[in-house]
């Protein structure tokens, strides 16, 4: 309301000086106000995207040096640069009425007769260019990262904090998401009113601890009108004793959403899918069990929790983390569980000690201190993973799963290289989907999880990775 209010207000204003203004005004008087008027929208836009003044406040005093980001300044200079071109142009341009008018100017212009011709050539040039870089015929022959790039640039694409606000939403009921984004906000107005989140079918057990919730045991519902049940431990899968069978390689998965299958069936879970493939496979001597822990809006914290919790009581030959990079390194999420008094593990909290944070300091503070030591927190939770796993002989995996709509290059190497330092076998995945259209894979225009086709290509890619990696493969069959 304050933002409506306010840039009303001064529209008035500005409409009333409009029509007292001199008939020609000063060309430096033009480019002052033009200036003004991007300040304004610019301050405004920043009140309009703070839940509250007291984040807006904070936004506007993060001015220690270690707050700011590099990509701050490449997107300070971004919005810099064509405002000091502007002044410039506006600088040169008094100079030059000194001498002439700019009817005069514009009229020499008009006579020159190549002119037009240059310019028709101009747009043309720029038409034809545009539509060759955006056809997929074009963009695919330059390899996956570049389809994976022009993918990501013809699709409606969150930011990274509301991407977060919709993966906590998928187990969450959210409201006023029109604040954050004008992408999010359509995406939920979207959604069918059947469309509700775990929460809204009452799928979920709360609880006060690190994991939070957990999905309920025995579940037989429809969830994003698909058939979802969980077996008696509160897996969506089948069911399994917790002592091991007899000449079994039991494979523990962890991850979140994608590997719980939002969206699809039971059978068309990729882990339902890749593990009939690898019991068909007859080069393998031992019966293969996976055993899905995974739940929708799990971050990396959650996961460990899961496998420290639950998972390790399954006895597993090999542990499968399952990473989506661009939610690994987010720091919202432990901003959320600051805020809920949840008891971190010691290592986490010596980090967090010493950015310095208190409950005091506004939630864009705090997420901007932890997002300077995120890295530190994400290979601390990616070593624990890995040393537990290894202290009990079991095979510690990380798969990296893309998002429907792509992922950032940059997030994919570190999150490999942090899994790698930590001592995970990295297996990417990160291509699996660049020969495919977003809308092609996802289960719905306003839910972007992958719908069968997607889980069915993972499956297969996965199952090829499991048979050409020596270790992974030899698990199964000693």
């Amino acid at each position: 309301m304050s933002f409506w209010a306010i840039l009303g207000f001064l529209a008035l204003i500005n409409s009333l000086r409009e029509q007292k203004r001199r008939p020609k005004p000063e060309l430096l008087g033009q480019g002052l106000r033009i200036v003004g008027t991007f300040a304004v929208i610019a301050i405004l836009w920043s009140l309009w995207t703070s839940p509250t003044f007291t984040d807006w406040f904070a936004l506007l005093t993060l001015t220690e040096p270690w707050q700011i980001e590099s990509s701050d300044l490449l997107r300070l200079a971004a919005i810099l640069t064509p405002l000091l071109i502007g002044l410039l142009i506006v600088l040169l341009g008094r100079r030059f009425e000194r001498h002439q008018t700019i009817e005069s100017w514009l009229e020499k212009l008009k006579n020159t007769s190549f002119r037009p011709y240059l310019n028709a050539t101009a747009v043309a040039a720029t038409i034809l260019f545009l539509i060759a870089i955006f056809d997929p015929a074009v963009y695919r022959r330059f390899g996956s990262d570049a389809a994976r790039t022009m993918i990501s640039l013809t699709s409606p694409a969150l930011s990274r904090r509301d991407d977060l606000l919709l993966t906590r939403g998928y187990y969450e009921e959210l409201a006023n998401v029109n604040r954050f984004n004008t992408e999010l906000w359509q995406l939920y107005q979207e959604q069918p009113p059947d469309w509700k989140s775990l929460a809204g079918v009452r799928a979920i057990n709360l609880r006060d601890d690190l994991l939070e919730y957990d999905l309920l045991p025995n579940l037989e519902i429809y969830y994003k009108r698909a058939a979802f049940s969980t077996n008696n431990w509160g897996m969506r899968d089948k069911e399994y004793t917790q002592l091991v069978p007899e000449n079994t390689c039991r494979m523990a998965l962890l991850g979140s959403s994608i590997v719980m299958g939002a969206g699809v069936t039971d059978r068309e879970v990729f882990e339902w899918r890749l593990e009939e493939q690898l019991n068909d496979d007859s080069r393998l001597t031992k019966h293969v069990e996976i055993l899905n822990f995974a739940s929708g809006g799990y971050f990396p914290l959650h996961r460990m929790a899961v496998l420290e919790e639950k998972a390790m009581a399954f006895n597993p030959d090999v542990v499968i983390y399952v990473s989506h990079p661009r939610n690994e390194l987010t720091s919202d999420y432990i901003v959320e569980l600051y805020r809920k008094n949840i008891t971190f593990p010691e290592e986490i909290e010596q980090i967090l000690e010493a950015t310095e944070i208190q409950e005091s300091m506004a939630d864009i503070v705090i997420q901007k201190r932890i997002q300077t030591v995120i890295d530190d927190i994400t290979l601390t939770i990616y070593r624990r993973i890995a040393d537990q796993s290894k202290a009990n002989g079991i095979l510690p995996i990380m798969v990296l799963v893309p998002r429907v709509d792509g992922e950032e290059a940059d997030d994919v190497r570190q999150v490999i290289q942090l899994g790698q330092e930590a001592g995970f076998i990295v297996i990417d995945l990160t291509d699996v989907y660049a020969e495919y259209e977003p809308s092609a894979i996802w289960v719905a225009a306003w839910d972007h999880h992958p719908n069968s086709t997607g889980h069915a290509l993972i499956a297969e890619r996965l199952y090829q990775e499991i048979q050409t990696n020596p270790e992974l493969a030899s698990m199964c069959s000693q």
